[in-house]
């Protein structure tokens, strides 16, 4: 928690200090670009599209890791993987852009091999707003928090085969980022 805020507290001065500066840049439409993403609910890095001055898309790769402690004996982390899209609107145009953004993902944990055996899969939707500095031309970095609703769903196969399922509202969430764009 301690290097999310660091890095909140980094991204915040960088939007305050490049932020009054002249002008460098601006969505333009039809642009690709790279996009990556440290929050507090899992990591990111996504291909990214403009369709216009207002609004960018993106479709990328998310990575998590996570271990448990349960009466003071740690556990191995569980590495994840899954896959999101998102869509982001831009309230204005300039070096300094605040922003809406919708996010769905979908993490796959590795199954857990028994027995029993255990497969577990998360879905995950958010909502985010956010502020973007462009520091050059065609790189920005971004700070954002919001809401992230987590379904969780497990099946563990045992006779009679059990399944269960989390659903998780984490408000105030953030993320911190960084977007290359190539024109």
């Amino acid at each position: 928690m301690k290097k999310v805020s660091t890095l909140l507290a980094v991204a915040l001065f960088s939007i305050l200090f490049f932020g009054s500066s002249v002008t460098k840049a601006q969505l333009i439409p039809g642009t690709f670009g790279l996009n990556t993403q440290f929050g507090s609910e899992a990591s990111e890095l996504s291909m990214l599209y403009t369709l216009s001055n207002n609004f960018e898309v993106g479709l990328g790769v998310g990575y998590e890791s996570a271990s448990t402690t349960t009466d003071g004996n740690s556990s191995d982390a569980q590495n994840t993987i899954g896959v999101n899209a998102y869509v982001a609107y831009f309230l204005s145009k300039g070096d300094v852009n605040p922003y809406l953004t919708v996010a769905f993902g979908i993490m796959m944990p590795p199954k857990i091999t028994g027995p029993p055996e255990i497969t577990k899969n998360t879905i995950d939707v958010s909502f985010a707003f956010g502020g973007q500095v462009f520091i050059t031309k065609n790189f920005a970095v971004y700070v954002e928090a919001g809401v992230d609703y987590n379904i969780s769903s497990t099946t563990t196969s045992s006779t009679p085969e059990v399944k269960s399922s989390d659903n998780l509202l984490s408000l105030f969430t953030s993320a911190v980022g960084a977007s290359l764009y190539f024109w």
